[in-house]
């Protein structure tokens, strides 16, 4: 028996992809807030509002979380959310680089801490969700629930024990980076003289 080909993100329609796409942060957290997280990471560049992950990768993201998988599939749909996002970060200045290399390395250190609570988990044996049943759970998990106070607190303690160490390993890799620049031998910038001939 030959093993069915798994779906993927192209082949979705334009009408499913709006069904999954659900914006930034989980569907309990409220949408002033999801949407107020979605706008602190824009940036304007040339007058134009600029995401910080192409919108194209945030969705197949979504969908591959619904469709679900193996371990390796999440791992595989996480690092590509990454890759997505650290190549976009081309295209913002250098001088806001910085912090939107951040916003990928925190998106993605976060993803997998507590991704696996999202991650719909196949087993051996068990059928693989087909594209209309991923869109139509994804759609309904769409829906605003109300924010609690337990999830509040969850949020919170989320935020201390995740974050504040993310925000470390950052400033640490920064430091590297700088230390492997400055260190870096340097061939000094000369201008050729040019040679001249003998008479």
């Amino acid at each position: 028996m030959t093993r069915s080909k798994r779906p993927g993100y192209q082949d979705l329609t334009a009408e499913q992809i709006d069904k999954i796409d659900n914006g930034v942060g989980p569907t309990w957290v409220p949408n002033k807030i999801r949407s107020w997280a979605e706008r602190l990471c824009n940036f304007k560049i040339n007058g134009k509002l600029t995401p910080w992950f192409p919108k194209a990768a945030q969705v197949e993201h979504d969908f591959e979380y619904t469709l679900g998988g193996s371990k390796f599939n999440r791992h595989k749909a996480d690092v590509d959310l990454l890759l997505a996002m650290q190549e976009n970060c081309r295209n913002f200045p250098k001088g806001k680089l910085w912090w939107a290399l951040f916003i990928a390395d925190t998106m993605y250190i976060l993803l997998r801490f507590v991704g696996h609570f999202a991650y719909h988990f196949v087993e051996d044996g068990e059928e693989l969700r087909t594209i209309d049943q991923a869109v139509e759970i994804a759609s309904s998990e769409n829906k605003e629930t109300p924010l609690t106070i337990g999830k509040f607190i969850g949020l919170l303690i989320l935020a201390v024990i995740v974050l504040f160490p993310i925000f470390l390993l950052f400033l640490i890799r920064q430091f590297v980076w700088v230390a492997i620049f400055y260190t870096q031998k340097k061939v000094p910038r000369t201008k050729a003289v040019p040679e001249q001939n003998e008479a």
